[in-house]
């Protein structure tokens, strides 16, 4: 496994901050073209972001743990939020995730 450094959970949270709202629009728009609905695609985009953080996090000796993931809007619009615990061995940190997904 790696072995993680004292900076990870800083770096770790960085790269979560950048990827979610990419991950999430390209998730999404697979699984709306494949048939689902706005929400549903939206709500299993960020489940699925969420369990590959997870096995991402563990890889790398550092744990992310996304909780309270919720799905809003109407229309051709979705914000998807969730709360990211990332932690190691040294330290712990918690971030609000926020994207906003447009089907139109």
């Amino acid at each position: 496994p790696y072995d993680a450094h004292e900076d990870a959970v800083l770096d770790t949270s960085a790269e979560t901050l950048s990827i979610w709202q990419p991950l999430l629009e390209n998730r999404t728009a697979a699984l709306y073209d494949a048939g689902n609905n706005e929400t549903t695609s939206a709500e299993a985009a960020a489940q699925s972001v969420a369990d590959d953080l997870m096995r991402h996090g563990e890889a790398r000796g550092v744990e992310i743990i996304l909780s309270d993931i919720t799905v809003t809007g109407n229309g051709t619009s979705r914000t998807i939020t969730a709360s990211a615990g990332i932690a190691d061995s040294h330290a712990r940190l918690q971030v609000t995730l926020q994207a906003t997904v447009d089907f139109s």
